[in-house]
Order: C-alpha cells, then sequence, then structure tokens
C-alpha cells in the first residue's frame, strides 16, 4: 500500500511538472504573438523571437538562417556583439543548416567543437565548445532553421529541451508565416507607394512648369538689366551695387534650382527631421503663386508667429501636401467659372498639435466625391487632366507623419481642410 502511494504521488508530481512545462510553454508563446505584431519588418520580427525564446530557455547565443536557393544567411541573431559578421552557408553535407532542412525536424549536438559531422564554423568563428540545438521552419513565405547554442547539456536532456522548443515552434509556426507574408505584403506596398509619390511628383511638375519659368525669369532678366547697366559704364559708384544685386539673383535662381531638384528626387524613404511647417507651405505657394495670380486667385495667409511650430518630417513631402491642395482649387475654380476667387490659410497650436485650416471658395464637393477623395486614381477631372493620385498620396504621406486631415465641404459654397500635425521641438 505504502508503495502505491509513493507512486501515486511521483505520478503526481510528475504531472505537476509537465502541467508546469506546458504553461511555461504557452506563457512564452502568447508573449512571442503580443510582441511580434509591433514589428516593422521580418528581420526584426525574428529577433524578437529569438530573444524571447533565448530568455525563456537560457540560451548564451542564437540565430535565424534563411533559405535562399544555394545558400543558407543568418538575418538575425541575439546574444553577439553587433560587429559580428556571418558568413554564407552554402549546400554542403558538412553544413548543419542544410542536414536540418533536408530532415524538416531538429538536431542536437552535444558539442559543436567536438563534432566530426558538421563545420562548426559555418555561420561565425566558433570558440570554444557548446551544445546546439537546431530547429527546422517550414512554411509556404519562409523557408529556415532555428539555431541555438547554450552551455554543454547532457544528450538526453538536449532532447528534451529540443522537443519542447520544437512543439512550441510547431504551434508557432503558421502564424510566423503569416506575419512574414503581411509584413511581405506591406513593404511591397511602401515600394508602389514610393513610385506613385515619385510619378506624382513628376506630373505635378509638369503642372508647376509655369510658375517655374517665372520665378526663374524675374532674377534672370534682374540680372540682365544691371549687366547692361555696368556694361554702359555708368558715372559714380553704382557698380559695385550692380554687381551686389546680380550675385543676390544669382543665388535665388540656384536656390530654385536646388529646391526643384530636392524636390524631384526619387527617395525611397522619407527624411525625417524637425522641420518649420511654415517652410512647407510657403515653398509651396511660391511654386504655385504665379498660376494662381494669372487664374486671378486672391490668397490670404494668417500663418502664426511662432518659432515653436515645428514638426517632426520631410519638408519637401510636406510641400508636396500643400501643393495638391492649391492645384486642386486651382483646378476647381477653372471648372465652375467662379469669379471672386479665395484661397485662406490659417495655423495655429492647440495643445500639442499645429493647426493648419486651408479654405477655398471653389464650389465645395457634393458628399459622394468627398467619400472618395483619397481613393487611388479616383478623379473627376476630364480624361488627361489628372492622375486620381494627388490626394491619396497626400493622404499616405500625412499618415506616415502621424498626422491627420479632416474635409468639410459645402457644395455650391467651397471646402475646408483641417490638418493637424505632432509638434516636435527643434534642435541645434
Amino acid at each position: 500500500m505504502e508503495q502505491e502511494i509513493e507512486d501515486l504521488q511521483e505520478q503526481i508530481e510528475m504531472l505537476e511538472f509537465e502541467l508546469q512545462d506546458t504553461v511555461n510553454s504557452f506563457n512564452t508563446l502568447i508573449e512571442i504573438l503580443v510582441s511580434i505584431t509591433s514589428s516593422d519588418d521580418i528581420k526584426e520580427m525574428f529577433k524578437v523571437v529569438l530573444s524571447i525564446l533565448s530568455e525563456h530557455f537560457e540560451f548564451k547565443k542564437s540565430i535565424f538562417t534563411v533559405c535562399q536557393e544555394d545558400y543558407f544567411e543568418v538575418i538575425t541573431s541575439h546574444g553577439f556583439p553587433d560587429d559580428t559578421t556571418f558568413k554564407q552557408s552554402p549546400k554542403s553535407s558538412e553544413a548543419l543548416s542544410w542536414c536540418v532542412k533536408d530532415i524538416n525536424s531538429f538536431m542536437v549536438i552535444k558539442d559543436i567543437s567536438q563534432d566530426a559531422c558538421f563545420d562548426h564554423n559555418e555561420f561565425f568563428e566558433q570558440s570554444g565548445p557548446a551544445s546546439v540545438v537546431a530547429i527546422s521552419l517550414d512554411q509556404p513565405e519562409i523557408h529556415g532553421v532555428f539555431i541555438f547554442y547554450l552551455d554543454l547539456v547532457p544528450l538526453n536532456n538536449l532532447r528534451a529541451l529540443a522537443n519542447n522548443i520544437d512543439s512550441l515552434l510547431t504551434v508557432l509556426a503558421p502564424y510566423l508565416d503569416n506575419f512574414v507574408q503581411r509584413l511581405k505584403a506591406s513593404e511591397e506596398r511602401k515600394v508602389i507607394q514610393s513610385q506613385l509619390i515619385q510619378t506624382a511628383k513628376l506630373a505635378s511638375l509638369g503642372q508647376m512648369s509655369a510658375g517655374i519659368a517665372h520665378e526663374l525669369n524675374n532674377p534672370l532678366f534682374a540680372i540682365m538689366t544691371f549687366a547692361q547697366n555696368i556694361q554702359k559704364k555708368p558715372q559714380g559708384d553704382k557698380t559695385p551695387l550692380y554687381l551686389e544685386k546680380i550675385i543676390h539673383s544669382t543665388e535665388r535662381m540656384a536656390k530654385i534650382v536646388d529646391h526643384l531638384k530636392r524636390f524631384s528626387r526619387k527617395s525611397e524613404e522619407m527624411d525625417f527631421n524637425p522641420v518649420k511647417l511654415h517652410a512647407a507651405i510657403n515653398e509651396a505657394y511660391t511654386i504655385f503663386s504665379h498660376q494662381l495670380t494669372q487664374e486671378s486667385v486672391q490668397v490670404e495667409m494668417e500663418l502664426a508667429n511662432d518659432q515653436s511650430m515645428m514638426t517632426l518630417g520631410d519638408v519637401v513631402q510636406l510641400e508636396s501636401v500643400f501643393q495638391n491642395l492649391f492645384s486642386n482649387s486651382k483646378d476647381a475654380f477653372n471648372e465652375r467659372q467662379i469669379k471672386e476667387r479665395k484661397i485662406s490659410i490659417k495655423s495655429w497650436i492647440s495643445d500639442d498639435q499645429i493647426k493648419v485650416l486651408y479654405q477655398d471658395n471653389a464650389g465645395g464637393m457634393p458628399k459622394e466625391v468627398v467619400d472618395r477623395i483619397f481613393d487611388p486614381f479616383f478623379t473627376t477631372k476630364g480624361a488627361g487632366k489628372g492622375t486620381g493620385l494627388g490626394m491619396n498620396i497626400s493622404y499616405e504621406i500625412l499618415k506616415q507623419h502621424k498626422a491627420t486631415i479632416e474635409i468639410n465641404s459645402t457644395p455650391g459654397e467651397g471646402t475646408i481642410f483641417e490638418l493637424s500635425f505632432n509638434l516636435a521641438k527643434e534642435v541645434d
């Protein structure tokens, strides 16, 4: 009877141990799933996975390698110095990663430094003894191998550890694959978005050509005038003054050309820095002012005179947002044959935000147009007069700047756009 009780107690203890082990694995799984939801790219996501697994299972080092046709490549690691250089692993019978991929399971090595079957320097220069657990991750969107390094462990314990991690990764794998699919789609959208922004910028350069010509023509005319005056050899000491004005006009032209180069450049990523929002508004207006004047559009600006009105962003991209607003107002005025044409822009600080109110009296829009104004390729303009990308790209730019835009439009009257930007402190 006593023996039966002892056996029963032993079974209960074993069940308690297994239950605790299951609970720990479940907690690890939940922590990984919660943590990877905030990852922005695939490498970052797997770095989070390695970090959590290494902490829970006390690994000294770990790497995640991905199969790239004829070689394995380390895409992220944990526990290595930042300056560690990882090698690629070409297909070989001595490569642990390839063997694990072929069996699509896991392998354990008691001491990689003493193992005669595998190259212990497959990805990096291995120093000293280490036990290794390598586990395959074979999913539709990702084919890779986790490799974990730890202090020497008896083989039986190593196999039990590998079984535990393999079971956890078996449950986790479909979720990882789903996240990889979503991140790949997100990266593709970023590339497409970048291409669309570039297309819209080039299209807007064509629309701005008249304004650009006007902006360059003024300083060119001034240079010609002052040069002719010098050529006539004027009396007195006016030559230095004329030369100074020529230099000033030349600098103005150089600034315009530099601005156009910056605006038209192809940028894979936005260059976020603390910028003066008013600079973006003023630059956009400078380019469009000539066209707006020719179209008899009166522009009133009441921009708050506050040096703290800065936001974190890309000034060229922000400028394109306001250029789109000017362009759309100009086209709307022309379509509706409106006589008294007005645009007003106001700015102020409210709490921790910069508010910009852009308003025109260009006839407004019906609700069905307002509801679709940010849809890609949606336009109410005639064939060849609009890409339907301007407002969509403006919306995406604002979203990337963590800014918002609200529309209040009254058909027959006009439209109000209220933009809100987060304040950023100016840095030296």
